[in-house]
């Protein structure tokens, strides 16, 4: 499954290209949340509901965390992409030297912050009494993992920008296998509770990261680098450039989905549980369009570095029409089969609890999967403007989804009731999609306009 070539994305089909490194991408990202999805599934079925509502009742922390490491490794795997499509060897080197440096300082505050505050940010979120010193365990552990998450993002970006995308897939097939059987050692065994579900997942990062690094020295990346391990203030600007407006858009998001979550929580652990299944199950379709979106902005950063504007505006509409049509038969098959699957997420021992629990997440799962035909194409016209270095857009986009989120929960329950709490993520990406599209569209043009220009004055 190791790419034994780097993927060349300035010449040849492009949906081959694209997809043909997308694909270990998509198998990792997959089994990364088949893990997530294995985890909630053994604490809703050998723990209870309640021990359910826990895991997912800070979920917004968690993704907070991911994101802002995620928006670190992109901004990486941008700017290294860019100077491979520029065939520039040394300004490559200079970014993994840089990128580990960086990752270092970030990794230290995404670690210990969460840590310090962790009471403070439990009662804000109104976990239900009876999940709260659950979700304390299991979020204390879950900090902790941050740093080799982190790490993790880090290596596979620098590998990715190179054209390979395998290494990730393989570690994260291994580690799931290496999740459910310390999660059935340490749940079902030895019946550590939730604790024993986060130190699975721990566990099971560290596999992951071994793995990753392994292809990392193989590929010969730090050959070559002594000398190169400074703090560089131009790419910390560009870096910064990239980043920070995608980790305010990861925190204003989160700020929204925050805001949601204490509305869900307070409806009790039952409604909680169900969102949180619900979730859980989407986050599996979710992860193949984002595999799909990673590829993309290979593509535009090594197309940016050889100067194809017309490929990529000619590629990225092809992008978007074949993820749409996936996403056609994604959304289908999720609808129809997902009351078959969400029995296995619960303990049935209190038959009013599975009820509730049940058809919330019945319903939360299949509005979610209907409302992909909106999300595939803003995840990757998000991802579009951002490698063309306007981050901007997905900042203003982010401010946008968290006006809507809020005004969803807020005023929309009195028209329609508990429900209300199902369509604040919908409603999000309903405002982002036009926001990015149009940006992306505007400054693709300028940057074709610039190319003509200057063949033009070329002729003179």
């Amino acid at each position: 499954m190791l790419q034994r070539k780097n993927i060349d994305m300035t010449k040849g089909n492009v949906i081959a290209r694209v997809f043909t490194f997308s694909l270990p991408l998509l198998l990792a990202n997959l089994f990364q949340q088949f893990y997530s999805l294995v985890d909630a599934t053994i604490v809703g079925k050998y723990i209870g509901i309640s021990a359910l509502a826990a895991v997912g009742g800070s979920g917004w922390i968690q993704w907070l965390l991911l994101g802002l490491s995620r928006d670190l490794a992109n901004a990486f795997s941008i700017i290294a992409s860019k100077r491979i499509g520029a065939k520039s060897k040394d300004g490559y080197r200079d970014v993994v030297c840089f990128s580990f440096i960086l990752g270092t300082v970030i990794a230290v505050l995404l670690t210990a912050l969460p840590i310090l505050f962790i009471d403070p940010i439990l009662l804000a979120l109104h976990i239900p009494l009876e999940s709260y010193y659950d979700a304390r365990i299991y979020l204390l552990i879950f900090t902790a993992n941050t740093p080799f998450v982190l790490l993790f993002n880090i290596m596979s970006a620098l590998l990715q920008a190179k054209g390979k995308s395998g290494a990730q897939s393989i570690a994260m097939i291994c580690s799931t296998f290496s999740n459910i059987i310390l999660d059935i050692t340490f749940v079902i065994v030895f019946e550590w509770g939730v604790a024993g579900v986060a130190v699975a997942t721990l566990l099971s990062q560290i596999l992951a990261n071994l793995i990753v690094a392994r292809q990392f020295l193989r590929e010969n990346i730090l050959e070559n680098t002594k000398g190169r391990w400074q703090f560089y203030s131009y790419l910390l600007a560009e870096v910064s450039n990239l980043s920070l407006p995608m980790f305010f858009n990861s925190m204003i998001i989160a700020c929204g989905g925050l805001i949601v979550q204490t509305q869900v929580n307070r409806q009790g652990a039952a409604f909680a549980a169900g969102v949180s299944a619900g979730t859980k199950i989407f986050s599996l379709l979710e992860a193949i369009i984002m595999a799909i979106q990673v590829g993309t902005t290979i593509f535009i950063g090594q197309n940016i570095g050889a100067k194809q504007y017309q490929r990529i505006k000619r590629g990225v509409f092809q992008v978007v029409l074949v993820a749409e049509s996936i996403t056609v038969l994604l959304a289908l098959f999720t609808f129809f089969l997902s009351p078959y699957v969400l029995p296995f997420m619960m303990k049935n021992s209190a038959s009013n609890l599975f009820q509730e629990a049940f058809q919330t997440g019945l319903l939360q799962i299949r509005i979610l999967s209907v409302s992909m035909l909106i999300m595939t194409p803003m995840y990757l016209y998000r991802g579009a403007i951002h490698t063309l270095g306007y981050a901007i857009y997905p900042f203003l986009a982010g401010c946008a989804q968290l006006i809507v989120r809020i005004m969803t929960v807020l005023f929309l329950p009195q028209y329609i009731g508990q429900i209300a709490f199902l369509f604040p993520t919908v409603g999000a990406w309903t405002v982002s999609l036009p926001i990015v599209f149009f940006s992306y569209r505007y400054y693709l043009h300028r940057m074709l306009d610039g190319t003509q220009k200057e063949k033009d004055h070329s002729y003179v």
